[in-house]
């Protein structure tokens, strides 16, 4: 599942703010992204007009996933938040993902 962001962010913005929390760049599936490691998963961030974001298990575990999704959803939030973006949200409540 990915969180994707319908409006244009600015890359350049959004990059510094990904490097100030401890994000790293690199690439991912051809496209330039940037990272960030945790004992369980991995969180991507495919840097494109409208970006989008990936929390990726280390182990087959739904339970690790969720908590991965859970965390990566408050980062984007406080992203959105700083950078002037707004979260996708589905009718009836919570967010697109």
């Amino acid at each position: 599942m990915a969180i994707r962001v319908f409006e244009r962010v600015d890359e350049k913005s959004l990059i510094k703010e990904l490097t100030l929390r401890g994000w790293k760049e690199g690439k991912f599936n051809g496209k330039q992204a940037m990272f960030k490691e945790f004992e369980a998963y991995l969180w991507v961030a495919v840097m494109e007009e409208c970006p989008y974001f990936l929390s990726l298990p280390k182990e087959e575990n739904s339970r690790v996933h969720s908590e991965g999704m859970k965390e990566l959803m408050k980062e984007v939030k406080e992203l959105s938040h700083r950078l002037g973006f707004s979260l996708p949200v589905k009718p009836g409540g919570g967010y697109h993902v």
